[in-house]
């Protein structure tokens, strides 16, 4: 078995016990469930790293719940794999476990200082947007890559999207927009080119 393979069953085998251990969940909760796709339908084998669909949003950690619940309607954020308007049903989906690990630094700069310290010298944490220091999915203010259609941009659809971000000062003085990137169990086999490929290209070049 290919390493990056080991390490997927073993997460998946993590979210299992997490899954028959927990205090944060009812009984009902715990049984293995199909997982829901992008099209909304939860139709195949039962897995046991996966919630029932009507239990879905529970795979978001009590702490970070509530307020990424409602952080993601009020920016209008789509959930991966989304269960109604919560998030999906997997407990590996590396969105659900960004904000679970991440969550509770929207309102907590000191938490983002003791995680993040040591890669970037910060003097303070700045808001990112109002009210919030991280926030997810983020897109900016400007359409750099031209990704706008009929001139909007949905944040974590159909554009470019930063997982996390944040913002702080330096102690050199600099203001520093820090992005996060969060890949748990991902893998990418080789593909065929397509057509898209080429505005791709004009976009990052």
């Amino acid at each position: 078995m290919k390493t990056d393979e080991t390490f997927v069953a073993g997460e998946r085998q993590r979210a299992v016990r997490w899954k028959a251990s927990t205090a944060t969940l009812p009984q009902p909760a715990r049984q293995a469930a199909p997982y829901v796709n992008n099209n909304g339908l939860g139709s195949g084998p039962a897995y046991g790293f996966c919630l029932p669909a009507e239990y879905a949003e529970l795979t978001l950690l009590p702490e970070v719940r509530g307020q990424a619940l409602a952080l993601f309607a009020e920016l209008g954020i789509p959930w991966h794999a989304g269960v109604g308007s919560g998030p999906g049903n997997h407990l590996l989906s590396s969105q659900v476990q960004c904000v679970n690990a991440l969550g509770q630094m929207v309102h907590d700069p000191e938490r983002i200082v003791a995680s993040f310290g040591g890669v970037v010298n910060i003097e303070s944490v700045l808001e990112i947007e109002p009210g919030r220091f991280l926030t997810f999915e983020y897109i900016g203010d400007s359409d750099y890559l031209n990704e706008a259609r009929n001139g909007q941009r949905t944040r974590g659809a159909h554009c470019t999207s930063i997982d996390a971000a944040f913002v702080v000062r330096s102690t050199d003085g600099l203001t520093v927009l820090v992005l996060v990137e969060w890949k748990y169990t991902e893998s990418y086999a080789s593909r065929v080119a397509e057509p898209k490929d080429a505005v791709r290209w004009s976009r990052y070049s």
